[in-house]
């Protein structure tokens, strides 16, 4: 319905009038129009009425008239207030969980498109897992420095000395040689009694282990990977005469050239020594870790809370 001359715009029906906070579309009298205050000129629309209720009689033409009248009278629309994000932060212990559960679930989403690709065979397959394995890296460096930040920075003295006294225990009853990594660590921590300085040790508690050194070699990929986008870090290899071939990491030379400066060559060692050649699936299937991570931060997080007097909402 075009409006009388006393309103400077349109006043019409739509369809997809979204009221604020819903998802679900409803019919309503609109009007919109343009402010002469506005440098450079906006087209505003507002609400009159839900429903869309028809206009045929002159008595309720001059009713929505009105109404648009009241409504442009109110001057310009505020911004519409955002609503639905997920509920995680950083203020607060049980909002840095959220955080560690939607980071946990990025990186096994990404990990399982990583192991969806290998099995395409067609000339796409090697371009999908390159644009995987930069996701998958991304997160896994996210997820890494999340955790490095919550242990060191966010738990308390107390709820950390009490979960290195439990990898004490679990590595006190093992029989088996410790990797070289995790004696240095442990020759630390005696020396100087203080809690281990590293997140993962506390994941050796319950039965699950990410190596450091592979973590550095990760977080080397993962590096050059998001500051020069896919690279050819993975190529198909036959693991033995006849046998079916696997996706394997690349050599770091053949990845990224070793004559650029290289900032951290410790990083790049890393890969060398504990991910080049290695599958790249088996690489990357972390999740029975990652759900004791997640597990174990849970206790951690709101250990921490009740141990400042705090309580978590519904705990």
């Amino acid at each position: 319905m075009k409006p009388e001359a006393r309103i400077s715009g349109d006043l019409v029906i739509v369809e997809d009038w979204y009221e604020p906070g819903e998802l679900e579309p409803q019919r309503a009298w609109v009007v919109e129009w343009v402010d002469p205050a506005d440098d450079p000129p906006m087209m505003h629309r507002a609400l009159v009425e839900l429903g869309g209720a028809p206009a045929e009689e002159e008595s309720r033409r001059e009713e929505l008239i009105a109404k648009a009248e009241a409504v442009i009278a109110q001057g310009k629309p505020p911004e519409p207030a955002g609503f639905g994000f997920a509920a995680t932060g950083s203020e607060t212990r049980a909002e840095l969980y959220e955080r560690i559960k939607l980071t946990i679930y990025a990186v096994d989403s990404a990990s399982g498109r990583v192991s969806d690709a290998p099995r395409r065979t067609d000339e796409h397959g090697a371009s999908a897992l390159s644009v995987a394995l930069v996701e998958m890296m991304a997160w896994l460096r996210g997820l890494d420095e999340l955790m490095t930040h919550i242990w060191q920075d966010v738990l308390i003295a107390d709820v950390r000395e009490r979960s290195s006294q439990a990898t004490d225990e679990f590595l006190n009853r093992r029989k088996e040689p410790l990797p070289r990594e995790l004696t240095t660590e442990i020759t630390a921590r005696e020396h100087d009694g203080s809690p281990y300085k590293d997140w993962t040790f506390a994941l050796l508690a319950k039965g699950a282990y990410l190596s450091r050194s592979e973590l550095q070699g990760l977080r080397w990929l993962a590096g050059k990977l998001l500051h020069f986008g896919p690279l050819p870090a993975a190529e198909l290899r036959h693991w033995r005469a006849g046998a079916g071939p696997r996706w394997k990491w690349r050599a770091a030379d053949e990845l990224f050239p070793p004559t650029l400066k290289e900032e951290r060559p410790n990083q790049r060692a890393a890969y060398e020594q504990h991910l080049r050649g290695r599958d790249i699936v088996g690489t990357v299937s972390l999740i029975t870790t990652l759900i004791e991570a997640e597990y174990l931060f849970y206790r951690l997080l709101r250990d921490s809370d009740e141990g400042e007097g705090l309580t978590w909402a519904g705990t």
